[in-house]
């Protein structure tokens, strides 16, 4: 089994969350971002 330890889980991939997904991400926390809509991935 992976497992993996996350610093931080966004539920959607609504502005609010991938804005702070990215800004978390950048000061180095470990971050996923789940969204079940492929349309929504890279907008």
């Amino acid at each position: 089994m992976n497992t993996q330890q996350l610093d931080a889980l966004f539920i959607g991939f609504g502005k609010g969350g991938k804005t702070l997904a990215a800004f978390l991400a950048q000061k180095g926390w470990e971050v996923a971002v789940v969204e079940q809509s492929t349309q929504m991935f890279g907008i």
